[in-house]
């Protein structure tokens, strides 16, 4: 049960990440006129109320076209950089529909997308998590878990508070990511066809390494740091038994240590050409992994750094500090396989009684 649990949760993220990236390069619009600001407008008026597409608009052409020339031609990073405003302005009124009007028009962008994105890491956090925590311990916890090995009620609540007091500073980073991208000094790019497919794949994968590389350092730095350790890191390690680990455990961190930890994600965007939706589903897709990494089924899916690796992480503190996985760990000498750890721990417990009984 759990090498296909495992095995399918990966299958679906992967499957979703590359249908959803297809739909956006065959389906986005081509092109803005050339000629002014209309597309915009089409854009501006499918995400925005109507006095607020018109201050769109206007914004958008004072700023990326200057007041002395409202219709002279939109570079192709310009028109970018408005495809990003009126995604995020519609996201926005996706998750803040709630809101007064009047309470919105006096939050700033910034504000209004940090708000939102801690409402959806609530939102995936909670169903996400209870869904898997029933369907984990309840519908097939039999099957799955000896006894004793499934995590008390008190445990759980004690991981989502936790992560509930941090999920304010969490939303912080991708409310910045936003903020950096729509000022154009990311090498974010709102269109498979920018770069091509092949690019977009090349590109894809090297973002993937070089973040897959850089929180294998944050992670560790955190614990070989001893500080670091001390006053941040320590937190998430309270749970350091397999039956302590479930689901809720994901995000139950300092949130100045889970900021740093998600920061490569950020600090790539600079340096990686990255296409913006397949940036946001693998931030979708991380929320989801950080999930299944704490539930504590070994899902044998070797090079991906399952659960069972993770909670030897929180045994032995010094092995598999991996992300997604396995080959930074192997690079640096952390690895250590679950079929290694059990080997292990058989040899520390010395042989069984029906084992010396063989021997005899």
């Amino acid at each position: 049960m759990g090498d296909r649990t495992h095995a399918g949760s990966v299958v679906v993220a992967l499957a979703t990440l590359a249908c959803l990236t297809w739909i956006t390069s065959s389906h986005q619009p081509h092109g803005i006129g050339m000629n002014g600001l209309s597309a915009v407008g089409v854009l501006a008026n499918a995400s925005l109320p109507g006095a607020q597409a018109g201050a769109f608009q206007r914004d958008a052409s004072r700023s990326l076209q200057g007041e002395g020339s409202p219709t002279a031609p939109l570079t192709r990073k310009q028109e970018q950089l408005l495809e990003f405003r009126s995604e995020n302005a519609f996201k926005d009124d996706l998750a803040l529909f709630w809101m007064p009007s009047e309470w919105r028009d006096a939050l700033s962008p910034f504000v209004q997308s940090w708000l939102r994105n801690w409402i959806m890491v609530a939102i995936l956090y909670y169903v996400l998590g209870g869904v898997w925590v029933y369907y984990t311990y309840y519908a097939f916890g039999d099957q799955l878990f000896k006894p004793g090995e499934i995590p008390t009620f008190a445990a759980v609540l004690e991981q989502m508070r936790v992560a509930s007091m941090a999920m304010p500073l969490y939303a912080l980073l991708p409310a910045c990511n936003e903020f950096f991208i729509e000022k154009g000094w990311t090498l974010v790019y709102s269109r498979v066809s920018d770069y091509g497919l092949a690019w977009h794949v090349v590109n894809f994968w090297v973002y993937m390494i070089c973040v897959e590389y850089f929180v294998y350092w944050s992670h560790r730095l955190l614990h070989d740091i001893k500080w670091g350790y001390r006053w941040l890191h320590h937190i998430h390690h309270k749970y350091n038994k397999e039956h302590t680990l479930s689901p809720f455990a994901g995000l139950a961190f300092n949130p100045v240590d889970g900021i740093l930890q998600a920061v490569p994600y950020t600090f790539m965007l600079f340096f990686t050409p990255m296409h913006s939706l397949t940036h946001e589903l693998m931030l979708f897709g991380t929320g989801i992994w950080t999930n299944n990494i704490h539930d504590n089924i070994h899902g044998k899916v070797d090079p991906v750094m399952g659960a069972r690796y993770h909670t030897i992480h929180h045994t032995m503190y010094n092995k598999n500090y991996g992300h997604y996985f396995t080959f930074v760990d192997r690079l640096h000498g952390t690895l250590l396989t679950p079929e290694d750890y059990d080997e292990m721990m058989a040899a520390r417990r010395g042989p069984s009684e029906a084992q010396l009984k063989a021997l005899q």
